[in-house]
């Protein structure tokens, strides 16, 4: 992150926002298009497979069985897994919202997913968290991390640009707690 310039929050990158509200603030971005084409055909194309060994098992021998039902338990629990993944990667978001003291950050699709709630002035830090080195140590994986009261990971579907984006602006809040951002120089944010 050194020698990258300043976040601009009036300037987001592509898919994420930030804005100021009369009691707080929110910061957050969409996943997409973090996920290639191919992990979604890929995804997609697991799917059907899944689905297909289900009906082949069924209907083999044009009879339902209790034996076939349970074999199909696995197929049925890994296409759904694959399934919240795909619509995850494709209409995912990240939102945390401030009002006042009480803090909620979501991750889902639409209003179905994990929300957290938590109190704003119980963060002391906010960084990012290594998730993923590469052998070779070329590629990262990193989460945001809030620190505090709680220690709170998330963000790890977003793109970089996008993790960098939030993590600057949280940062920013949590130093001025509650102040605007619009009276600071851009520059302050680093």
């Amino acid at each position: 992150e050194q020698g990258r310039a300043p976040v601009d929050p009036s300037n987001p990158p592509e898919g994420a926002w930030f804005e100021e509200t009369f009691d707080g603030f929110v910061v957050g971005a969409s996943v997409r298009p973090g996920f290639s084409e191919i992990g979604y055909l890929l995804v997609f194309t697991l799917v059907a497979m899944i689905f297909g060994a289900i009906l082949l098992i069924l209907w083999r021998d044009q009879k339902i069985t209790t034996a076939g039902l349970v074999a199909c338990v696995p197929f049925v629990i890994a296409a759904l897994c694959l399934g919240v993944i795909l619509a995850m990667a494709k209409f995912g978001r990240v939102v945390l919202k401030v009002a006042g003291d009480e803090t909620t950050l979501f991750e889902g699709i639409w209003s179905f997913g994990h929300h957290r709630r938590f109190s704003w002035t119980g963060v002391r830090r906010v960084e990012f968290k290594r998730i993923i080195k590469d052998a070779d140590g070329r590629e990262d994986q990193f989460e945001i991390r809030l620190t505090g009261e709680k220690t709170i990971d998330f963000g790890v579907w977003l793109n970089h640009d996008r993790q960098r984006f939030m993590k600057q602006v949280l940062k920013r809040m949590l130093k001025n707690q509650g102040k605007s951002l619009k009276v600071f120089d851009v520059h302050d944010l680093a």
